[in-house]
């Protein structure tokens, strides 16, 4: 076996690393308050991108899931070619339907017909497989390493930079328990779930698009600010492994920056590797709907891809407390799937465009709340909070349905 390193710098280097990134980017903005970093994710420092790579310990298993991450990308260009766009035409259209136009048949209707389409079945097996070797090969590669992350995770807990708050009282709702993305274990039942879901998400399912946390990157880039430019301290709520987080205290550098995630594995890693970054960054485990912190705290609320995670309910709990700790003036920004609702971005009422969420919520990444989320008018539960929804935003990186939403400054 040949042995790399897991992160390609060591926490003291981070920190100067990023210190000298941010204090030689950094211009003080006479016309607000916060200091604002302008990072080009496309020209990415080099002192990042040593900082943001990870490699697995041992070669074999990275071979192993490059080889899923190729059959993936290999489905894709299978599942599409003309021929088989042509072959699936012509399926719908024997059975008295077009792939454009709407639909009244539910979501498992849409799923059933489409599944009779040549290849179809095929590919969605296909599909959830490869998604399940991924899951495996990477859980145990880093099983196998399970004395040394513990150790590290244990290590990283009791140090800063910044802080981990864990709750082992905390009650997990049944909706957090599921094994989401078909991750065993999913993101609270495995201790190692975090390192596991970072390095099967990144080297697997991203499959090389996002080695540096480019997408988390650009969405930190594009979060709107308050109208007065005041961003001293920021919340991002289902923050998970932290990827989404770091990002805003890289260009908010003087905020005071929190993430929170019901899973203490996310919270944990995330922590760790916020350190291995040199970024004082918080952490606490919490409900999302019930984050514990003071009225009107935060200047900028941010979450990514966590409402569709979440029941209705759930959901309608989160935007009220979102509400409740902004301050007046201060912004949600909300980065998901688009829904009922929003002007910009609905969901498809095609058949193929039914189906496919029946899919990804019963089988391919299992997601039950998905297609509720999507039938789910957002921005009126923005507006039963108190929200002023908005729509012009910079697109967000794997998710259509960005937009963003003010606590009025009289409220």
């Amino acid at each position: 076996m040949i042995n790399r390193r897991d992160l390609l710098m060591t926490a003291p280097a981070a920190a100067a690393a990023t210190a000298a990134v941010v204090s030689g980017v950094a211009e003080a903005n006479a016309t607000v308050p916060s200091r604002d970093v302008r990072i080009d994710v496309n020209a990415m420092p080099e002192e990042y991108k040593k900082v943001l790579g990870i490699r697995f310990r041992s070669l074999d298993a990275e071979s192993h899931l490059n080889f899923v991450t190729g059959l993936v990308k290999a489905r894709g260009k299978i599942g599409n070619t003309p021929e088989v766009q042509a072959a699936r035409e012509a399926y719908l259209k024997s059975k008295g339907h077009n792939s454009l136009d709407d639909t009244d048949l539910d979501y498992e209707e849409c799923y059933r017909i489409m599944m009779g389409a040549p290849g179809q079945a095929a590919m969605a097996h296909f599909s959830s497989h490869t998604q399940q070797l991924m899951w495996d090969r990477t859980r145990r590669a880093k099983t196998k390493e399970w004395n040394y992350w513990m150790d590290e995770l244990d290590k990283a807990q009791a140090r800063g930079p910044g802080k981990l708050e864990l709750n082992p009282k905390l009650v997990i709702p049944d909706s957090a328990r599921h094994e989401i993305h078909q991750q065993p274990g999913g993101f609270v039942g495995d201790p190692l779930g975090g390192v596991v879901y970072h390095y099967a998400v990144t080297l697997g399912f991203r499959g090389g698009t996002a080695n540096y946390d480019e997408n988390h990157m650009q969405n930190g880039m594009n979060r709107r600010k308050p109208a007065d430019g005041r961003v001293l301290r920021i919340l991002d709520l289902g923050c998970g492994t932290g990827q989404s987080t770091t990002p805003l205290k890289m260009r908010f550098p003087d905020a005071e920056v929190w993430g929170v995630d019901i899973a203490a594995p996310m919270v944990r890693y995330a922590h760790w590797r916020a350190q291995k970054m040199g970024l004082e960054v918080n952490w606490r485990q919490a409900d999302a709907g019930a984050t514990g912190f003071p009225d009107g705290y935060f200047d900028l609320v941010c979450e990514h891809l966590m409402f569709h995670e979440a029941s209705v309910e759930n959901g309608e709990a989160i935007v009220r407390e979102a509400y409740r700790v902004l301050r007046p003036g201060g912004i949600l920004d909300h980065s998901d799937m688009g829904t009922v609702g929003n002007p910009k971005v609905q969901p498809s009422r095609t058949l193929p465009g039914k189906a496919r969420p029946f899919e990804t919520q019963r089988r391919n990444n299992y997601e039950p709340h998905w297609n509720t989320y999507a039938n789910w008018n957002f921005p009126d539960a923005l507006k039963r909070a108190g929200f002023e929804p908005k729509y012009d935003v910079a697109p967000s990186v794997g998710a259509s349905g960005h937009m963003y939403a003010e606590k009025p400054l009289k409220a």
